[in-house]
């Protein structure tokens, strides 16, 4: 961090931040975005040329229920969340490019987002694909298997860890 860097940090008000996301207020993610933005995406365009706003809105939706869960020790550690944060968003995106567009829709839940994204970051791309196609594509779990040579015992238990992940 070079001297203007750090000048800048030292004149941004964390605890600010912090509180207004914890009293539920619009202006908390109005700050995350003002403060934050420019180098969410500097630092997710030079990752990931693709879904760059995705991974934005993703990472600052991840930061709000994390602070509001009161999961944050000090609002001094709200920029290395914010930077952890991306860097998981990114990887969850690079996992699942298929099904990204998907998890954009304003029709899916903020939180319910996050979760399922969290979900995909502990499967690989074969298990991604077969819960792409059972749950979104509506696709017979039979069909899945035969087509994707999955065993149905390991297709079950696929399935159970995604609901345990996305369920906690």
């Amino acid at each position: 961090m070079n001297s203007s860097q750090a000048a800048y940090a030292a004149t941004v008000d964390y605890n600010r931040i912090v509180e207004l996301i914890l009293a539920g207020d619009p202006g908390g993610k109005a700050s995350l975005y003002s403060v934050f933005g420019r180098g969410l995406q500097f630092l997710a365009k030079r990752r990931s040329a693709r879904h760059v706003d995705d991974c934005i809105e993703m990472t600052v939706a991840e930061v709000i229920n994390y602070v509001q869960a009161g999961k944050l020790a000090s609002p001094q550690h709200l920029l290395s969340l914010v930077r952890e944060s991306l860097n998981r968003v990114l990887v969850i995106a690079s996992k699942t490019s298929e099904t990204w567009p998907l998890m954009t829709s304003p029709e899916v839940p903020e939180s319910l987002k996050v979760r399922v994204l969290a979900a995909f970051r502990n499967l690989d791309q074969r298990e991604i694909e077969a819960l792409r196609r059972f749950y979104l594509c509506n696709q017979p779990q039979e069909q899945i298997c035969r087509e994707m040579k999955i065993g149905a015992a390991r297709f079950e238990q696929t399935k159970a860890i995604a609901r345990r992940m996305i369920a906690s």
